[in-house]
């Protein structure tokens, strides 16, 4: 259900340097095209309902889509550059929404258990390649913006303990 996102976080490295101005100006674009399309990632998870049927996962795939897009494009404009202050706090701000709404929605796949348990095994692996890429992501934006290294850092610990939650013994243990 969710391998299209999941299998993709490994993105690929963009080979052009962006200016600051630029770089800014991509990243606060594709930040909040990023969180309206994981509001509705999360919106389609809320609405799933027991015995979901293979158009509900359709129709949440279509939105997990949108969101591996969006953050391939985040990432690549990301990669190489390097944030003034101000561009750094504009960008920050957008990180730390977007990485709450990723925490919500893998908090509301957790809580909807008996629900999605058709899906076990594709969540147990594609959660893990989320593990992997969301904190990678973090890390990257954490180079790009040293500003707020430590803040960043704490995101990755609290990303990291939703996930943990989503595939440990009190979720779908995987």
């Amino acid at each position: 259900m969710f391998r299209a996102l999941f299998i993709t976080v490994s993105l690929a490295v963009a080979t052009a340097v962006p200016t600051a101005t630029t770089g800014l100006t991509e990243v606060e674009s594709t930040l909040k095209d990023l969180g309206s399309k994981c509001t509705a990632l999360d919106d389609a998870v809320r609405a799933v309902q027991p015995g979901a049927g293979f158009f509900q996962m359709l129709n949440i795939q279509s939105d997990v889509d949108a969101v591996r897009n969006s953050l391939d494009t985040a990432w690549k404009t990301l990669e190489g550059s390097q944030l003034d202050d101000d561009e750094c706090d504009a960008f920050f701000q957008q990180v730390q929404s977007y990485e709450g709404l990723i925490v919500a929605t893998v908090d509301d796949i957790a809580a909807q258990k008996g629900t999605l348990d058709t899906y076990h095994a594709f969540l147990c692996s594609d959660g893990r390649e989320l593990k992997v890429g969301c904190d990678g992501y973090l890390q990257t934006a954490a180079v790009v913006c040293p500003k707020h290294a430590d803040q960043l850092s704490d995101d990755r610990v609290t990303l990291d303990g939703a996930l943990q939650n989503l595939l440990g013994p009190n979720g779908y243990n995987c």
